[in-house]
């Protein structure tokens, strides 16, 4: 396993599972942990509720139909990091779900950064969880660290050519 070969189906969870039943999934990440985790680093997390598209949803939820669950959504169920400017989105895109009691982590169309996997794994262990690939892959801080002293290679290999 990679930086480069990682992708979406990243979560964090306390057991390993298979991914194509996370029903079976026994032990359950806390609610409230992640959500502690989200308000001590708010300056990298933004809870949907705080987006602009939030804000509206808000502003009109009385025309929702399913009200209930974009309600669900709007407390802080859902967060957002790193947005990027340039492109008006979010890096990262995260969700707890209730159903499995696990933490969801869409990388929108981004690469995987070790930033985000420090902050992730940051995460993931206040949580007292793992942070996996598809369920079975678990990204550990020497998964980390290797990875940075790979970068940091190939970047001094370019220097010097």
């Amino acid at each position: 396993m990679s930086l480069k070969g990682l992708s979406g189906y990243i979560e964090i969870t306390k057991e390993k599972y298979n991914i194509l039943f996370p029903e079976k999934i026994k032990i359950k990440v806390e609610q409230k942990k992640f959500r502690e985790f989200i308000n001590l680093h708010k300056d990298i997390f933004l809870w949907e509720e705080e987006t602009s598209l939030g804000k509206k949803t808000l502003e009109e939820i009385e025309s929702f139909p399913d009200r209930e669950l974009v309600l669900r959504d709007l407390n802080e169920f859902h967060a957002y990091a790193f947005y990027k400017k340039d492109k008006g989105y979010y890096a990262l895109d995260i969700v707890w779900n209730p159903a499995y009691g696990l933490i969801s982590i869409n990388f929108n169309n981004s690469r995987v950064t070790i930033p985000a996997l420090e902050i992730l794994l940051q995460m993931a262990n206040y949580c007292d969880a793992m942070l996996l690939v598809r369920g079975k892959k678990h990204i550990t801080k020497e998964f980390i660290e290797k990875e940075k002293l790979e970068i940091n290679q190939r970047k001094t290999f370019k220097h010097k050519s």
